[in-house]
């Protein structure tokens, strides 16, 4: 229709112009809010399946974790007790390093005595 009334004279091209780059970005503006609705829609019905699936799980496995407690605690104390004392104690370059500069100062007192 537009394009009628340009052929036809009876609109100036630059006002016909500038009304289509109005209409342009009010519907690239509804399109961008509308995509920003859907995309918290879709966001909320991930997380309300997430939570319903988490609520699930834990509804399924609460009494067996009750039973198994003691052997995780214990199993995550032992980890952390691995982990601290390669970390701490001998670290993989550091550790080695220290042993091998130890074993002379060893082996000279041990001469010595």
């Amino acid at each position: 229709m537009l394009e009628v009334a340009l052929l036809m004279g009876s609109v100036d091209v630059e006002d016909a112009e500038l009304d289509m780059e109005v209409s342009l970005g009010a519907s690239l503006i509804e399109t961008w809010r509308f995509m920003a609705r859907l995309r918290s829609l879709v966001a909320l019905g991930v997380l309300a399946a997430l939570l319903s699936s988490l609520i699930s799980a834990l509804t399924l496995a609460l009494p067996a974790l009750r039973l198994a407690l003691p052997a995780l605690i214990f199993s995550a104390a032992t980890l952390l007790m691995f982990w601290l004392l390669s970390v701490v104690f001998w670290l993989p370059t550091e550790g080695a390093a220290m042993f091998s500069a130890a074993l002379p100062i060893l082996a000279a007192s041990r001469l010595a005595s």
